[in-house]
């Protein structure tokens, strides 16, 4: 089969009546001998003759489509700018395919909506809180300042530092919990595994004003004070269950091969964790650390029970109430006036670039131990 064609003039405009068309590159080059600059021609499959021809006029165009078996189609624009034909092919979408369309506009649609949000809160913190962060921020606290003073006056160092004081203690005390509780649901597997997986589950949910309530409840009262030791304890109930979770999911990262070569070499199962699969992990544990550290550095609840706040530094965590950046952040909001308002942006920013800062490092380290 070759092709038919033959001009004519229609208002102006050369039109290129079609036949049929073969498949294969003839059908390009005999298009492209006839006079039409050809931009793109993708030809039916073999034995699939073009059919069902069909005039389209748009605007000041005249489009001829021809219409396979297999749904492919052909348009040939014969607009003439500066005496050129073009020759292009569209597709026609199959209901599938618009199906497929769709689902993806809506997902896509979907995801603008949440990411919105969460970039607009992050938009309002960095202008609101670059425009009232001074040098002093970072080296004075609020001893002999009042909230209303000028910005270069007072700083938030005081709240810093306690909170640095809180999650070193907290730290302490959960890494190591956490990480043998994650060692005994993955390596002892004894009776109490699901007992302990339940009760770390159950953890992840408790609201942080209840962790609050229950140091206040067993440590305030019996001591009869509030203190950045208490604010730690606090701290740890919630850091727990993320690193003990955190632990549990790295520990079965450790191929079985490498412990079955430490039995067989005649060590014992508490050589083989403590110099085998810990060591394995080390990353991972140190990424199960920083997130732990990330999920309780902003709490706000579980403080005010606890450690309460200071307007000076204080570096005992048992001489009594200690300053925090969340509560640092939640007392000045209280007071509402002006500098007192954009104190709480300038902490509130510090605090999101710190929590944004471990998770980078949580990301890097986690890499580590993809083999």
């Amino acid at each position: 089969m070759g092709l038919i064609a033959m001009q004519q003039i229609l208002s102006g405009i050369r039109v290129l009546e079609l036949g049929q068309l073969i498949a294969g590159p003839f059908a390009a080059k005999t298009l492209a001998d006839f006079g039409a600059e050809i931009i793109k021609v993708e030809s039916p499959q073999d034995g699939d003759p073009l059919r069902k021809w069909r005039m389209l006029h748009e605007g000041t165009s005249v489009w001829w489509q021809a219409q396979s078996r297999n749904k492919q189609s052909i348009c040939i624009d014969l607009r003439q700018p500066e005496g050129q034909d073009i020759v292009r092919r569209s597709r026609k979408l199959s209901s599938k395919d618009r199906r497929n369309a769709f689902v993806q506009v809506v997902i896509i649609a979907a995801a603008v909506v949440a990411f919105l949000p969460w970039m607009s809160i992050l938009a309002s913190v960095l202008y609101k809180g670059v425009t009232a962060i001074r040098p002093n921020f970072f080296y004075q606290d609020m001893r002999t300042t009042t909230p209303d003073d000028e910005l270069s006056l007072g700083g938030a160092a005081h709240a810093l530092m306690g909170s640095l004081v809180m999650v070193v203690i907290a730290t302490v005390i959960t890494l190591p919990l956490g990480i043998l509780s994650g060692v005994y649901v993955t390596e002892i597997r004894g009776r109490l595994t699901r007992l302990v997986r339940f009760v770390i589950q159950s953890m992840s949910g408790v609201p942080s004003i209840v962790a609050g309530l229950f140091i206040y409840t067993t440590y305030v009262n019996a001591t009869n004070s509030f203190s950045a030791l208490a604010g730690s304890l606090a701290l740890g109930v919630l850091m727990l269950p993320t690193v003990a979770r955190t632990s549990e999911e790295v520990l079965k990262l450790v191929p079985e091969d490498l412990r079955s070569a430490s039995y067989a070499l005649g060590s014992r199962q508490w050589r083989t964790i403590l110099y085998v699969v810990l060591p394995t992990v080390r990353s991972g544990l140190t990424t199960a650390a920083i997130l732990g550290v990330a999920r309780v550095i902003g709490e706000t609840a579980p403080l005010l029970l606890t450690s309460l706040s200071n307007t000076s530094f204080v570096f005992n965590p048992l001489s009594g109430p200690m300053a925090s950046m969340p509560m640092y952040v939640f007392g000045l909001l209280q007071i509402g006036t002006e500098y007192a308002i954009a104190r709480a942006w300038a902490g509130s920013l510090l605090l999101l670039v710190i929590v944004f800062g471990l998770f980078a490092t949580a990301r890097v380290l986690g890499g580590k131990d993809r083999r």
